[in-house]
């Protein structure tokens, strides 16, 4: 916090996110790789510059996170104000990788001294993922999984929606078509993870609709359903398509077709009813 008495004449030394969290993001912030600041940005006649550094303050941190970063920095409580140093500062903050956006700012005291802040938005971690309201197949955890949200990674709008995407895909693999997804997040600014959790309401699972056969068909379709143990209004898993490729496959080779090749060429929901058309296609390859 600032003293009482501080003039409130603010020099503000603005480094915008848009000069230097594109810049200076963790995977990159060095001083061999990364382009200098542009210091046009900060007031050239700044009454701060050259002045002696009183205290360096990070607003909204610990006294024990506070004393860290200032050991950190080229730039020590004691020190004349320059833009280099003050650059190299920001450029050492960045590379924590603690904050997402980070701006420095000065203020002049009564003495004739600076008092200096550097004002952040924390960057945030992914903590722990939590699943409420699965359907059991999947499971919690597969849904979780499925959102690619690593513990300890950082945090993104772009990474959540890329999540809720993906368990999205993974429901409608598992016939809930009409499934819904929604997330809530829970920050802990102490240790700057993030807890989400995913909301599934699932809705009825797609059936089984039409089922078609193509190729050099053995058999009609009815006894390719009864071979598959796949009919219409069934209810349609990844697993009972999976396991039907699989029986159809075994019963040519029964027959020395060893090189029988069955796949499903389209998979076409339905959203009228709520159903999944499937087209097999078969090749039986010669009798050996």
């Amino acid at each position: 916090m600032f003293r009482r008495g501080l003039n409130r004449v603010l020099a503000v030394l603005a480094i915008a996110s848009s000069l230097l969290a594109g810049k200076l993001c963790p995977a990159q912030a060095s001083a061999t790789n990364t382009p200098e600041p542009a210091t046009a940005q900060l007031e050239k006649d700044s009454d701060c510059f050259g002045r002696v550094v009183e205290k360096i303050a990070f607003p909204g941190l610990s006294e024990a996170d506070q004393n860290i970063l200032r050991a950190m920095l080229p730039l020590h409580e004691g020190d004349p104000l320059d833009r280099r140093r003050l650059q190299d500062s920001l450029r050492a903050l960045f590379a924590t990788g603690r904050f997402a956006d980070l701006k420095a700012a000065c203020e002049r005291s009564a003495d004739g001294k600076t008092v200096l802040s550097f004002v952040s938005s924390p960057n945030f971690f992914v903590g722990r993922v939590i699943v409420d309201g699965g359907p059991g197949k999947p499971t919690d955890s597969q849904i979780a999984n499925a959102s690619k949200l690593k513990l300890g990674e950082l945090y993104s709008t772009e990474k959540m929606e890329r999540a809720l995407t993906n368990i999205q895909r993974l429901m409608e693999e598992n016939g809930f078509y009409r499934s819904t997804i929604t997330h809530s997040e829970q920050q802990n600014p102490a240790i700057q993870q993030v807890e989400v959790a995913f909301h599934i309401h699932s809705g009825d699972p797609a059936r089984v609709g039409n089922i078609t056969v193509l190729g050099k068909i053995l058999y009609s379709r009815g006894q390719i359903e009864d071979i598959a143990h796949l009919h219409p209004t069934d209810i349609v898993s990844a697993q009972k398509a999976s396991s039907a490729i699989e029986k159809i496959r075994k019963k040519y080779q029964h027959q020395n077709r060893w090189l029988a090749q069955v796949t499903i060429a389209e998979k076409r929901y339905v959203p009228e009813s709520n159903t999944v058309d499937y087209t097999f296609e078969i090749e039986p390859g010669p009798r050996q």
